[in-house]
C-alpha cells in the first residue's frame, strides 16, 4: 500500500473535521442572534404592554378628575339646598 492514499484520506478526514467546527461555530453565532433578537422583542412587547397601561390609568384618572369636578359645581350650585354630609 502506498503512502499517498492513506495522506490523502487522512487530508480529507481533517478537511471533514475542520468543516463540523465551523458548522458548529455557525450554529452557535445563529443560536446567540436568536437568543438576542428573541430578548429584544420580549422587551419590546412588555415595554408596550407598560406604555399601554400607563396611557389607560391616566385616562381613568383623568376622567375621575372630571367628574369630581363637574359634581363639586354641583354643588355649588345647588347651594344650601342639599345635605353635603350624606
Amino acid at each position: 500500500m502506498s503512502v499517498r492514499p492513506i495522506a490523502a484520506w487522512r487530508q480529507m478526514q481533517n478537511w471533514f473535521s475542520s468543516q463540523g467546527a465551523i458548522t458548529q461555530q455557525d450554529a452557535s453565532t445563529n443560536d446567540a442572534a436568536n437568543s438576542a433578537f428573541t430578548s429584544a422583542q420580549s422587551s419590546y412587547y412588555q415595554n408596550l404592554a407598560s406604555l399601554t397601561e400607563q396611557a389607560a390609568l391616566k385616562r381613568v384618572q383623568a376622567e375621575a378628575q372630571a367628574k369630581a369636578a363637574a359634581l363639586q359645581t354641583l354643588l355649588n350650585g345647588v347651594g344650601g339646598t342639599v345635605n353635603k354630609v350624606a
